[in-house]
């Protein structure tokens, strides 16, 4: 499973995790939650579930998200390992107050994804074959380096990023590599190819390292 798979089953994990917590909670005081040792036992697996789900979310999806992730983590961490020195009034105050907020974030998140994933489902992306496929794929690009990560564009910016990657690689050999290697031959024939493709792109011999004749 590639990572971003994993990481929105992770968040998942957490979301179910965090709504089954608030529902051993829903109605019940904090004398209530210390006279059912049961209910209690449970709130504290769930709260261990949900940390551990976080615990395990990568950092750099952890960076696109504003959710507590230290005092999610640190809570699962507590009650993981301080056996018999649990405070059940912090507890009770996450369960009842923190739980809400992080379940109404994953929920955004949860949304976010499924809008994500409908739209790759009728997203119409052809694939890189010719110089104009790729120089049309470098102008849409161009267009959506400002959209986020988390957003319908910006997954489409990250496909799109492949494929001329994928291109670039297989059909494409840049001046300064060939330079480098000694082919000037060669070298004088890309450059004036690389002119074509990217007009933007104009390198001098200077930039490319090699010296003026």
């Amino acid at each position: 499973m590639k990572r971003e798979k994993r990481d929105d089953a992770y968040l998942w994990d957490m979301l179910d995790a965090a709504r089954e917590a608030r529902e051993l909670i829903s109605g019940l005081s904090y004398d209530d939650l210390m006279s059912r040792k049961v209910v209690r036992l449970a709130l504290e697996r769930v709260l261990e579930i949900t940390g551990e789900a976080a615990r395990n979310v990568s950092p750099r999806r952890r960076n696109r998200h504003a959710i507590p992730w230290q005092g999610v983590i640190g809570l699962r961490n507590a009650i993981a390992h301080e056996y018999g020195e649990i405070d059940y009034e912090r507890i009770y105050s996450i369960a009842t107050k923190g739980v809400p907020k992080l379940i109404s974030a994953l929920e955004k998140i949860s949304k976010t994804n499924e809008q994500i994933h409908l739209h790759l489902g009728t997203m119409e992306i052809k694939p890189i074959r010719t110089k104009t496929d790729y120089r049309a794929a470098l102008k849409e690009i161009e267009t959506l380096m400002s959209a986020r990560a988390d957003t319908p564009e910006g997954a489409r910016l990250n496909i799109l990023s492949k494929l001329v990657e994928a291109y670039e690689k297989k059909h494409l050999t840049f001046p300064v590599e060939l330079y480098s290697e000694g082919r000037i031959g060669e070298f004088d024939e890309a450059e004036a190819d690389m002119e074509k493709i990217l007009p933007r792109r104009k390198k001098t011999r200077a930039d490319c390292g090699r010296p003026k004749r």
